[in-house]
């Protein structure tokens, strides 16, 4: 029987919980596998390291676990039939026993609407509510969906509608596919938007009613458009709650792993790599979900699978990058120059406001996402210390898309992201 796994979690002994579902059998349910330290399989959990746990009996599989501080095991997923799946949460004792205190039976069923749904993550806050995000289909439609449960399994009430938010974005389908909650306990909800061929990295902010936090890039939500195809993979937190992504990004020639930061307000965080953005060229293929892991020195590790030649010919793609060099700028004329771009997201006009401490020779350009030049406004242009002020028009040919507006002297610069 072939199967697969979506998710891992670590235990307070160490020891590996795996889940996932089969591949070849989609009716089996729930499938959890635990290694002992050595990569063994741990005989005293379940039967012979194997629990198998069915929901409704039709098409189900877990997708991610966590680990509760008793030692207790979440697990979500989805299950039901292809045209109406429901979200779905069990939870295990650490032996892998079947918890039944826990929702109905140790299982907790979840329904937005009669099209699928979808557990693709699953976060703990400190008071023991379970936070569940994933996707939500709506006449045919892919959303954003959040579910919250009190430690017994139930739908917190006091979140969103019922325990329930359904979100649309831009007026673009979106699934997410990695939840994070910042010390704030503000959630970050981070996915997928537009269609899978012309998709984009979109991260949304939620407050701890389940309200959209408008404070979050402004409007709730921000969209990264780096290549053709862009799927966001997963979210990690550094301590002072900035956020950083993985993903994937690709068009017809290019193949890239991703990473993108961002300020915990939402917006790009300029001094990581190349304005906020880092693109690692892998070999062309498709590829299945991967994750991302902060190591206690800063570096970053980032893993997904992908076919190479044939669906039957999968490879293992593993990457770590330094965080200790500071591959961004840091500004002496512009440090403190305070950029400022109204409005954004931008249809044509725009403001673009700046202060220079001292007088200086600049120059102002747009770039897209990949560092190609689009639009020049000034070259080094004279302008005196203080405030100013700019009117601009964006080129009525540039497509709808994330650019870089970049401020510039003959040592520093400073970049903003401006959407159109």
């Amino acid at each position: 029987i072939s199967s697969v796994i979506h998710s891992i979690a670590i235990q307070p002994n160490n020891k590996i919980i795996a889940v996932g579902c089969s591949e070849s059998n989609q009716n089996d349910g729930f499938l959890l596998v635990r290694y002992n330290c050595d990569g063994s399989l741990d005989s005293s959990f379940g039967i012979n390291g194997i629990v198998r746990t069915q929901i409704s009996g039709v098409e189900e599989g877990a997708r991610t676990a966590k680990i509760q501080g008793d030692g207790k095991i979440i697990v979500g997923g989805y299950s039901g039939s292809n045209e109406s799946q429901n979200f779905a949460l069990a939870r295990y004792e650490s032996n892998g026993m079947i918890d039944t205190t826990f929702g109905e039976n140790g299982i907790q069923i979840t329904k937005f609407n009669d099209e699928p749904d979808g557990i693709t993550s699953i976060a703990l806050q400190s008071d023991g509510k379970i936070v569940a995000g994933g996707y939500s289909y709506l006449e045919g439609i892919s959303n954003f969906a959040l579910a919250r449960y009190n430690s017994d399994g139930s739908l917190d009430n006091t979140f969103g509608s019922e325990g329930k938010i359904i979100s649309l974005f831009n007026n673009q389908g979106s699934s997410a596919s990695s939840i994070a909650i910042q010390k704030t306990g503000k959630i970050v909800l981070g996915g997928s938007c537009g269609e899978h061929m012309n998709s984009n990295f979109i991260l949304a902010r939620y407050n701890s009613d389940g309200s959209i936090d408008n404070s979050f890039n402004n409007i709730g939500y921000t969209i990264t458009d780096i290549d053709s195809s862009d799927h966001l993979y997963a979210i990690a937190l550094w301590s002072d709650d900035r956020i950083i992504v993985a993903g994937k990004s690709y068009d017809i020639t290019n193949n890239n792993f991703v990473l993108a930061q961002f300020d915990s307000d939402g917006t790009i965080d300029s001094s990581f790599a190349n304005y906020g953005i880092k693109t690692t060229p892998i070999p062309s293929g498709l590829s299945t979900r991967g994750g991302i892991c902060l190591q206690n020195d800063g570096k970053i590790i980032t893993a997904c699978s992908e076919f190479v030649d044939s669906l039957s010919n999968w490879d293992f793609v593993i990457a770590r990058f330094l965080t200790n060099l500071n591959l961004g700028v840091k500004d002496f004329i512009l440090e403190n120059c305070d950029p400022l771009i109204y409005p954004n997201p931008v249809t044509s006009e725009f403001q673009f406001s700046y202060f220079l401490t001292k007088k200086a020779w600049l120059s102002l350009r747009l770039f897209d996402m990949q560092g190609n030049l689009c639009q020049t406004f000034y070259l080094n242009q004279f302008q005196e210390a203080g405030q100013h002020m700019d009117k601009l028009y964006l080129n009525s040919c540039l497509p709808r898309a994330t650019y870089l507006l970049e401020l510039k002297n003959v040592k520093d610069k400073v970049g903003l992201r401006i959407i159109k």
